[in-house]
């Protein structure tokens, strides 16, 4: 059967009360507030929401909390070591692209 007009061209989920689902991601830096190394640092986390599902490693960089900006997920300052640190979670970040 043909049926004319555009509202019957996109795909209805077979039960109304079914939603379509909507593909995430998203990628968010945060400081191991836990554990502060002896030098004073903490460990940078990496957490990466897929569709819901999240999962957490650590980035293996390392930062004093006082200069770490949660809201942004950054370092703030800008001094040649706080400018690479932000340069390489930049490069991992790649929910920006």
């Amino acid at each position: 059967m043909i049926v004319e007009g555009t509202k019957n061209l996109l795909p209805r989920p077979q039960n109304p009360s079914e939603k379509m689902k909507k593909n995430t991601f998203k990628v968010l830096f945060y400081l191991r507030g836990n554990h502060v190394n002896k030098d004073g640092t903490s460990a940078i986390m990496i957490r990466i929401s897929i569709d819901g599902e999240i999962e957490q490693l650590t980035s293996k960089l390392y930062v004093d909390p006082k200069v770490w900006d949660t809201k942004r997920g950054r370092a703030n300052g800008r001094s040649a070591k706080i400018l690479e640190l932000n340069g390489r979670l930049q490069d991992i970040d790649v929910s920006n692209i």
